[in-house]
């Protein structure tokens, strides 16, 4: 009887060593000579295959990783930029020592080092030219953790690359750089971050364009509004009004304005007239506001207790007071928080403000405006460009107000009083005062307080004409004007 002899590829001891060194010749050989059991195969089969998977997981992590520690050596380890605290600004430097992220920042006085890991790193591209980014988690051992991306700016800042180190959710802080570098380094950039980049499908919405780049955050659009804001009202006066403080009140002065250190300022200083213990109190605040946005009252309400005109869109945001000082004594942190409105009168052609600051705290305001500066902000506030028919209209209904003939002033009838005096009148307006003008919708004389009296000689249009007993004269709107 012959003896069968066994190849060296259907002996089990040969099949393990190739499943060892070279899997897939061993994978061949054991399903072909079928050996060992069915079920055996298809576990080492299954367990092979988890192998590969796990490891093409860990090839595209460590890509990115070695992407990255290759644009650094073309950038350099260190950044110094910025950094954004809730609503205070300040320096930081952002250096990377072996795989490690050190944050050195200061901002309101205070100093701080934080480090952390960078996670699960990928690289992307949103499919734009040049937008390729490397993106993952900073898992900060010291605080809160936060996003990284290191990105190309892109055809708006040529050559340009920025970092951020960003806080998840609404943390409100950031840590950020943009750094130009020469032709050579950039092109280098650009050729590491194109080997290993996921494009994503152009039939799918990619997430990282939600984002946008470096002005696409809710923080960043609310101060390049802000900013808007801030360089129309640069050229105007302040804004003037009164300050309620519980049962006192008092005149109130504003002014919006941002330095290097702080951003979106509001500061305040007025005075509050204390009847109670015979003293006068004057007082400087500075508020920092946030998320600053544009709203409709149609849409939204306003909510706002008021009965003036203003036009549909206003701008609303947060506020959070930074400093305090009363009497120009100590400059001392102040913690007040609330909201703030920002609102257009159509009828007496002004910008004002309402902030609130407590259940009975609040500051309002107004700045009268020209013809131009009115167009200005409507265009601000609706983030449209007003047409020429617009903007005639708006010309035409300003000019037909103040040019309405004088002459034409028809008696008011009074009663007599006791005294057989011409009644006294007072203003009653929720905004604590109103405006008296030098003729129906014409230029603002000055503010009337609700604790001034006054004569009413005559009407006009929606206007009552007005005398002070110092001999003073003008036009109130008709709505705002009651029994003393």
């Amino acid at each position: 009887m012959t003896e069968q002899i066994v190849k060296w590829n259907e002996k089990p001891i040969w099949i393990t060593l190739l499943l060892l060194f070279f899997f897939p010749l061993g994978l061949y050989f054991m399903w072909k000579n079928r050996v060992f059991s069915k079920t055996t195969r298809l576990v080492v089969s299954i367990f092979i295959g988890l192998i590969i998977v796990g490891s093409m997981g860990d090839q595209e992590k460590s890509g990115a990783q070695v992407r990255l520690d290759e644009v650094l050596e073309i950038t350099g380890n260190n950044f110094s930029g910025s950094c954004k605290v809730g609503g205070a600004s300040g320096d930081a430097t952002i250096s990377f020592n072996e795989g490690k992220v050190t944050v050195n920042y200061s901002a309101m006085g205070y100093s701080a080092t934080e480090s952390g890991f960078l996670e699960n790193l990928e690289l992307t591209d949103d499919g734009e030219n040049n937008t390729y980014r490397i993106k993952g988690d900073w898992n900060n051992q010291d605080a809160g953790n936060g996003n990284f991306r290191l990105e190309v700016f892109g055809a708006d800042l040529p050559n340009t690359i920025y970092i951020e180190i960003k806080g998840k959710g609404s943390s409100g802080w950031k840590y950020y750089d943009s750094k130009k570098l020469s032709d050579e380094d950039f092109n280098k950039f650009i050729a590491v971050l194109k080997k290993d980049v996921n494009t994503p499908s152009t039939s799918e919405p990619d997430a990282t364009k939600e984002e946008s780049y470096y002005k696409s955050t809710k923080e960043e659009a609310s101060s390049e509004l802000f900013n808007d804001l801030l360089s129309l009202t640069q050229n105007l006066n302040q804004f003037e009004g009164t300050a309620f403080v519980s049962s006192l009140d008092g005149p109130c002065y504003m002014v919006l304005t941002s330095n290097s250190t702080v951003s979106n300022i509001v500061k305040l200083r007025y005075q509050i007239n204390n009847y109670y213990q015979g003293k006068v109190d004057k007082v400087d605040e500075t508020h920092i506001i946030s998320e600053l946005k544009r709203k409709s009252a149609k849409k939204d309400g306003l909510g706002l207790n008021t009965t003036r005109d203003y036009e549909d869109i206003y701008l609303y945001g947060n506020v959070n007071g930074f400093k305090a000082s009363i009497n120009d004594g100590a400059i001392t942190d102040h913690y007040a928080s609330g909201n703030i409105w920002f609102m257009i009168d159509r009828v007496d052609y002004e910008l004002s403000y309402v902030m609130v600051t407590g259940t009975s705290v609040s500051f309002q305001g107004s700045i009268s405006l020209e013809i131009e500066d009115y167009i200005k902000f409507q265009e601000l506030f609706t983030d449209k460009k007003l047409s020429e028919s617009q903007v005639q209209a708006i010309s035409n209904n300003v000019l037909e107000v103040i040019s309405e003939p004088v002459e034409e002033v028809e008696e008011v009838v009074f009663e007599e009083s006791t005294s057989e005096e011409l009644q006294y009148f007072k203003i009653e307006d929720p905004d604590g005062y109103t405006n008296m003008r030098d003729a129906p919708g014409g230029s603002i004389i000055r503010r009337v307080l609700p604790n001034e009296k006054f004569r009413v000689t005559g009407v006009l249009d929606n206007y009552k004409i007005v005398s002070f007993d110092n001999g003073e004269t003008g036009y109130i709107h008709n709505s705002r004007v009651v029994k003393y």
